[in-house]
């Protein structure tokens, strides 16, 4: 067994103690008491009762069970992919993981839950309420969260179109094309995925009886949306870090020195979708004597 598989198992292993760790904190009642509350002091979302507390916490609580679940599930078959396949040998091969973690667990955990479980459930003859029109993706998350990952697969379709045409000149290039290939066709599968999750929580009805009920229903929405937008955005990156190992190892024998390149942009993806996090939009906060009513 050689070096980079020892190395990337080690590591493998050592990433199981999260979704384990946070199985166990997330086992507490309390937990989720908690959580409801940092997430309401971020939001600036009150409760109208003690009793809203508790149904966000149980959500809270509810939603990372699945989604840790799924994790570890994730990370046990990756271990074992390592241990068996080549793909165990490479460095950038706990990379692979990231985009599986993001673009697959987390876009299914966020996306299905999301339109399958309403926030609140309004007892039959109570007060509802309701938006007078259909809000759209870019209502949740402003325009640059909206229209990143489109406008990285455009140039990555664009990036990849570009390659190929020179690859019929270039031998050089063409040893990349199957990576490229490979990279755009993950990008378009998880944009397709990921729009028809969008549409399935936008069409989810949102029963609430009141303003405040509404409001985090829409904020529960936002965090599901911005995951799926943070998937496709990264499956999007993926064809475009793909021609630039592909241009920067042209000639070269090998292209796993150059390799993490085509990751490189994640962590910047992630963060621009990780600051607007736990928030709403000013078009969406309840205003002043809605909080109050």
């Amino acid at each position: 067994m050689g070096d980079d598989r020892i190395t990337n198992l080690t590591m493998m292993l050592t990433l199981h103690a999260l979704p384990v760790v946070f199985l166990v904190l997330s086992s507490r009642r309390g937990w989720g008491m908690r959580n409801a509350g940092q997430t309401a002091l971020r939001a600036g979302l009150p409760f109208t009762a003690a009793a809203t507390q508790e149904h966000i916490g149980r959500a809270i609580r509810e939603r990372t069970r699945i989604g840790m679940w799924m994790l570890l599930a994730a990370m046990t078959g990756y271990a074992l992919v390592l241990l068996l396949t080549p793909l165990g040998t490479f460095p950038s091969a706990p990379w692979v993981l990231v985009v599986i973690i993001v673009c697959g667990v987390t876009t299914l955990t966020a996306g299905v839950h999301t339109a399958r479980h309403p926030l609140f459930r309004p007892e039959a003859g109570a007060v509802r309420i309701a938006r007078a029109a259909r809000l759209r993706v870019g209502d949740y998350l402003g325009t640059t969260r909206t229209v990143l990952p489109r406008v990285l697969l455009g140039v990555g379709i664009l990036a990849a179109g570009s390659t190929a045409v020179g690859a019929t000149a270039s031998p050089a290039l063409r040893s990349g094309l199957p990576l490229i290939v490979g990279c755009l066709v993950v990008a378009l599968v998880v944009t397709v995925w990921t729009a028809l999750l969008e549409h399935r929580v936008l069409d989810r009805a949102q029963p609430a009886s009141n303003d405040i009920e509404l409001a985090w229903d829409d904020l529960f929405r936002t965090t599901a949306l911005s995951s799926l937008r943070a998937g496709a955005a990264i499956a999007s990156w993926l064809p475009v870090g793909a021609v630039a190992v592909t241009l920067l190892s042209a000639g070269a024998a090998s292209t796993q020195t150059s390799a993490w390149l085509v990751f490189f942009g994640i962590p910047f993806l992630q963060l621009v979708y990780v600051l607007g996090a736990g928030r709403l939009r000013p078009g969406l906060c309840p205003t002043p004597a809605e909080r109050s009513a």
